[in-house]
């Protein structure tokens, strides 16, 4: 591996390094990157079309022919240590000392997925080709996603949530980090489920990370009505989401938040762990067993904070808000923790007017509904009209 110059990005924060190395080196480095994110060859739909087939055979045709591509742009997430001592680097052998001994989860591809699927297709011929290699290194995932999104936007072959997946693995791994070192009071009760792990949700406080990703999407697009298919792929929808990311403060915002949904949501189970209605929701983890009530609240809590979309507000309100929901959900669990008898149960969550609602929902787009349903329950449970006293407030709200 050859070292070719560093430059410091001060807008993000990460140090570029530029290098060149082998084929083989880079494909051993990126392999856990590339094959446990999902994007083998075949699996992204834009990747599957005719034309997309078609480019990528064209590149594995020229690369076969010596052709030189722009470098590949990797991701890597490295302690403060590290990160202080890059500065340094003006070498090769700085640069093997950079990465040795980093875990090989502290790479993420966030600029060059296709052309990595070429390689890989072109391997067995060129192995020992070199390649440009530029290594992203940051101490905070939020920065390589910053540059991840400002990378590809405009770019055909993702839409924003397979973008968002590339560094899905740091992403998840950096707010467990936070919650096992900010949240000690329910650090031991929150699990974090990957793909591969194939577990169900089966008591409060179990998410699965492909749904903590999408309350973060939520969370910076301030909207709870998102089709991951084709609205997130917009360019507008793209550039609300940098704007909200290159706000340094996003990543602890959203953690701080989704720690109080791991709260309310131990609460509910610990109030109500037998059946207290005969409807679909009927126990205390069934309410955000519901991707619209995790997606709801959130956004509710995103819309407090930031304001509405096209609408922003200063830090110093932004903490307040954030400080608010935090006051607002202990006194709301102080609350449920006084409830004792089954009918202070039912009186208090409402549940029976919950399913009713739910019910009489239009069939068509219900998931829509759902979502802008408890957005506005939530909405109206962070607000200052709130009493605290039930749900049934919340639950007619919409």
């Amino acid at each position: 591996m050859k070292y070719l110059n560093t430059q410091f990005d001060e807008r993000s924060v990460c140090y570029s390094i530029l290098t060149e190395q082998t084929l083989s080196d880079y494909m051993t480095l990126i392999e856990k990157a590339y094959n446990e994110q999902g994007m083998i060859s075949g699996q992204r739909d834009k990747l599957s079309s005719t034309s997309a087939i078609r480019i990528r055979k064209r590149m594995v045709e020229d690369f076969d022919k010596k052709a030189v591509f722009p470098p590949v742009v990797v991701g890597l997430v490295v302690n403060q240590e590290k990160f202080s001592e890059i500065k340094k680097i003006n070498n090769d052998e700085g640069l093997k000392s950079l990465l040795k001994g980093l875990a090989e989860d502290s790479f993420s591809i966030i600029d060059g997925m296709q052309r990595t699927t070429v390689y890989k297709e072109s391997f067995e011929k060129n192995k020992e080709r070199s390649i440009r290699v530029e290594f992203w290194v940051t101490t905070k995932t939020e920065s390589l996603t910053y540059r991840m999104l400002v990378l590809n936007t405009g770019q055909v072959p993702w839409n924003l949530r397979r973008q968002i997946e590339v560094v899905y693995a740091p992403l998840i791994k950096e707010i467990e980090s936070s919650i096992k070192k900010d949240h000690k009071d329910i650090s031991e009760k929150i699990a974090l489920f990957r793909i591969d792990d194939k577990q169900a949700r089966l008591k409060s406080g179990q998410f699965h990370a492909d749904d903590v990703i999408e309350m973060y999407l939520s969370f910076g697009l301030r909207k709870e009505k998102i089709d991951t298919a084709s609205v997130l792929a917009e360019d507008f929808t793209r550039l609300d989401l940098i704007e909200a990311m290159a706000n340094k403060n996003f990543l602890n915002d959203f953690i701080s938040v989704f720690a109080n949904v791991c709260r309310l949501d131990l609460a509910f189970e610990d109030s109500i762990n037998t059946p207290i209605d005969s409807g679909k929701v009927n126990i205390g983890r069934h309410i955000f067993d519901s991707m619209p009530a995790k997606i709801g609240f959130t956004v509710a809590c995103s819309q407090l904070i930031y304001g509405r979309v096209g609408t922003t507000k200063s830090r110093e309100e932004q903490e307040k808000s954030i400080t608010k929901i935090s006051h607002s959900i202990s006194r709301l669990i102080g609350e449920i923790k006084k409830l004792e008898s089954e009918n202070q149960k039912q009186q208090f969550f409402s549940f029976s007017i919950l399913n009713e609602m739910v019910k009489s929902a239009p069939t068509n787009r219900i998931g829509d509904w759902q979502r802008a349903f408890y957005l506005e329950a939530f909405r109206l449970m962070l607000s200052d009209e709130y009493d605290f006293k039930s749900f049934e407030s919340c639950w007619r709200a919409y």
